[in-house]
């Protein structure tokens, strides 16, 4: 599905080795290559190993561009040369999309901004654990979240750790899976995955040689599969040799107790060496079970092996430790994972395999488990992000031959932007709009100069927020000047609200229709201001998330201030539930109300919180049942655990946190309010207890869950930023709103 644009892609890896990271170089220059019309891909080092730079040449599309250097001891690249052969290379090609994998170089990238934003950051060297960061990287990192257009990441798992630690990379995360190659999944005459040889049991492995990776401890493995009455073969390939930090001379015993192996029949052992791809998928697609062992600490990783999915598409059953990632890829009860990291283990995990396992079931099981990640459905995935990103747009919108005056000039001014990030990025990377912010510093101050500059240059205004900045835009904006207004709530009780000129706001943005009446009743001069009813938005893709086993016992509320809010609601819910199961949790997350000096100094309400954290309090079973979680911007990765979405408010305009819950997966229960059924849908609103009981208990049947979780997602869709946006493209380019009816 190759389109007409352009992807610079660089990688801080050597062409000279063949690893995971040198392999992942060639996958996504591939997936690229079927994405774009045109791949210019910088080496880090010229190629003297010709295994990865051939396959590189044959790829279409795709235009690698060596190293040029009058002096050999300046390669490989630095990372400050890399990123400057990157900035040469955009000037040149004008690419749409710039990948660059590695923290020391995406660090480099952000400060060019012709770079910067377009700049799909991969950091593989996330610091982890958090114990091994130092403020350093923290700093970096977050530093890269802020300034780069996306971030790439391998799995769930390092997309909610980069989230927790860098809160700039909130929205902004894509999941980046390992790619394996489509000829992977294809079938010989033969039928394959079948084993090749009854008589002889085949094991694999393909990779670097590491200390952690337990090859040395791999090369016992066919004398003692023998011991136990089981012949068998190992094939070792790979020719990297890797240095461990503490052991110095590791690497050293490990080739000379492979190469005594390899030339002692009797071990069973044979070593193929540094192989292509196509060479090693030959070999490897032969074998019965492959390696892919670990030592125990790195069964906390974040990051899903290349070769276990080689192994899983051409159909070799996976010998693997026991961990979260590799569950959730094979199942809980995969029958070869390894519940310890030593040959007697793998082993025990073999003789009872061929004793009574199942392989043509389990060799289907692993092949379809490795579907997702081919380059097919990669390049699938990929072209949804970049087009939700506004990367792939139609050549009328691409903004390509168009002259920057024929853009519509757009400044956004808010106190406040929080409910504008999607619509912002939308319009940002929409060729057709040159976008520039007026912050104010509160609801009322600002910088008036700055302000008089902005509008002085302006096509349209948007007022995000009809507050203090509406009032002065209002008396200062010239008549060819279109000014559009979004109201949430509270404006309307605003001293500024009498003072405001309605006659020069073209169009007034409400979320629901509910919201326009309340808006107009209570501020008459707005039933004669044209208005469009635009919902909030979502970005569901960013969102939607795996849940975790168990989430159908977790409750979740987000933003309990100010109490028209009504935790006190959930409490009531909560008690009911745990009376009768006491798996059930509340979450709570947000600022605590003393955090909002505004609210806290209002009498009543202060006594209604106090009442309410004592009810917490003197309740044994509330107490258990009850967590406050603190405000952060990783939503997405803490309504994993979420499986029921909570929205007890006596009043909302709309409710966008509920929405982000159904677009997670969280099914939602909505107490009756004015509006809500319109918004959520009749079936999410309850006007008692018990009912909504039952029908949060009723979600511990598996099939209920996945329908109304199924049902949530499809409502939230009509929220999505992709379905909206078009709304307020027409707002932002119509000459003038219309009323609705």
């Amino acid at each position: 599905m190759s389109i007409q644009g352009t992807a610079i892609l660089y990688g801080d890896v050597s062409p000279n080795i063949v690893d995971g990271s040198s392999i992942w170089l060639i996958s996504m220059a591939e997936t690229l290559s079927r994405i774009f019309s045109r791949v210019i891909v910088p080496l880090k080092d010229e190629p003297r190993d010709q295994r990865l730079y051939n396959r590189l040449q044959s790829l279409t599309g795709v235009i690698t561009v060596i190293p040029e250097t009058a002096d050999e001891k300046s390669l490989p690249l630095s990372p400050d040369d890399a990123v400057r052969t990157i900035v040469d290379l955009t000037a040149e090609y004008a690419p749409d999309v710039i990948v660059v994998r590695g923290g020391e170089a995406c660090f480099r990238a952000i400060y060019h901004p012709t770079v910067a934003n377009r700049l799909w950051a991969y950091v593989t060297d996330l610091p982890y654990p958090l114990t091994k960061i130092s403020k350093t990287s923290l700093d970096r990192l977050q530093q890269i979240s802020r300034r780069c257009m996306r971030l790439f990441c391998q799995t769930e798992e390092s997309r909610s750790y980069l989230e927790a630690i860098a809160p700039e990379a909130a929205g902004k995360c894509v999941l980046l899976n390992p790619m394996i190659p489509d000829e992977f999944f294809a079938e010989d005459e033969s039928g394959h995955p079948v084993k090749r040889d009854g008589e002889i049991t085949h094991v694999v492995y393909n990779g670097k040689f590491a200390k952690p990776w337990l090859t040395r401890e791999m090369i016992a493995l066919p004398s003692r599969l023998r011991e136990r009455g089981i012949t068998a073969d190992l094939r070792m390939i790979g020719d990297k040799f890797q240095k461990d930090h503490s052991d110095a001379a590791w690497h050293v015993r490990m080739r000379y107790d492979l190469e005594e192996a390899a030339n002692a029949p009797a071990s069973g052992v044979e070593w193929l060496g540094g192989m292509t791809r196509d060479a090693a998928l030959e070999a490897v697609a032969s074998a019965d079970y492959g390696l892919g062992w670990r030592t125990r600490e790195l069964n906390a990783s974040l990051e899903l092996s290349t070769k276990l999915l080689e192994y899983c598409a051409v159909g070799v059953l996976p010998v693997v430790n026991r961990n979260a990632i590799h569950e959730e890829l094979l199942g809980q009860d995969y029958p070869l994972f390894l519940e310890d990291s030593t040959v007697d283990e793998v082993v025990r995990a073999i003789t009872k395999f061929e004793s009574n396992g199942d392989r043509p079931a389990t060799v289907q099981r692993v092949r379809a488990a490795a579907g997702h990640y081919s380059v097919s459905a990669t390049v699938e995935r990929l072209s949804r992000a970049f087009g939700r990103a506004g990367v792939l747009r139609p050549a009328e919108a691409s903004g390509v031959g168009g002259a920057s005056d024929q853009r519509t000039r757009v400044v956004v001014a808010s106190h406040d932007f929080k409910f504008m990030g999607e619509i912002l990025s939308q319009l940002r990377s929409d060729a057709r709009f040159e976008v520039q912010l007026d912050v104010w510093r509160t609801l009322h101050t600002h910088d008036e100069k700055r302000s008089k500059q902005l509008l002085e240059w302006a096509d349209v205004i948007l007022c995000e927020w009809c507050g203090p900045n509406v009032e002065w835009y209002s008396h200062n904006k010239r008549n060819d000047q279109k000014l559009v207004v979004r109201l949430h709530r509270f404006e309307v009780n605003g001293a500024w609200m009498p003072r405001i000129d309605y006659t020069a706001i073209n169009t007034m943005i409400y979320v629901s229709d509910l919201q326009r009446e309340d808006s107009e009743r209570i501020v008459p001069a707005l039933r004669s201001t044209p208005a469009r009813i635009i919902p909030n938005t979502l970005d569901c893709a960013d969102l939607h998330r795996a849940k975790f086993s168990g989430s159908q016992f977790h409750l979740g509320v987000l933003g309990i201030v100010p109490f028209v809010k009504r935790p006190d609601r959930a409490l009531d819910l909560l008690e009911d539930l745990r009376a009768t199961d006491e798996r059930y949790v509340l979450h709570l997350r947000g600022r605590m109300p003393w955090e909002y000096p505004h609210e806290w100094k209002k009498p009543l309400q202060q006594q209604l919180y106090l009442d309410f954290f004592r009810r917490i309090r003197e309740s044994e079973s509330l107490r258990r049942g009850v967590v406050f979680e603190p405000f952060g911007a990783d939503i997405g990765s803490w309504l994993r655990k979420i499986g029921v979405i909570l929205s007890p408010s006596a009043f909302e305009s709309f409710h966008l946190a509920c929405a982000e819950g159904m677009a997670s997966g969280s099914v939602p229960v909505v107490w009756s309010r004015a509006g809500a059924d319109a918004i959520f849908g009749a079936e999410n609103i309850y006007a008692s207890g018990a009912p909504m009981r039952d029908a949060v208990m009723a979600l511990q049947d598996p099939a209920v869950r996945a329908e109304q979780s199924g049902a949530a997602m499809s409502r939230a869709r009509g929220w999505d930023i992709m379905t909206v946006y078009p709304q307020w493209q027409e707002v932002l380019t119509d000459s003038r709103g219309t009323a609705t009816v």
